[in-house]
């Protein structure tokens, strides 16, 4: 089975160290990926992913109100992809579990974190 993902990041160097990691992995197709929160809502709706990469560093708002995001996909889907928040610093991590999110991958990447995430991700 492949499963969509999605990255909405500010970060576009870190969104395609993240591409190419997932790549390696097999089983996930890439289905977009934007800057900001207004595109990133839009581009949920339109691919419905299985997974999205929530960066904290978007174009058109904070980290706080990048967590909106998450509120407002519960407007219009009954069942919520899984939100892998990336940031460049850990105080993003407790921000982001108070919105129930799926895993948290701290920047720069490492492959195996990535894998341990997706595998987390296959086994349910």
């Amino acid at each position: 089975m492949t499963y969509k993902y999605i990255i909405i990041d500010g970060d576009n160097q870190s969104s395609i160290s993240l591409q190419t990691n997932v790549a390696t992995l097999g089983d996930f197709s890439f289905n977009g990926y934007v800057n900001n929160a207004a595109e990133g809502l839009n581009l949920i709706l339109e691919q419905s992913p299985d997974v999205i990469f929530l960066g904290t560093n978007l174009t058109d708002s904070n980290v706080e109100t990048n967590f909106s995001l998450i509120n407002e996909l519960y407007k219009y889907m009954v069942i919520l992809p899984k939100i892998v928040v990336i940031s460049s610093t850990k105080e993003v991590a407790y921000e982001a579990m108070k919105y129930d999110v799926y895993d948290f991958l701290l920047k720069p990447f490492h492959k195996i974190d990535i894998l341990k995430v997706l595998l987390k991700f296959k086994k349910r």
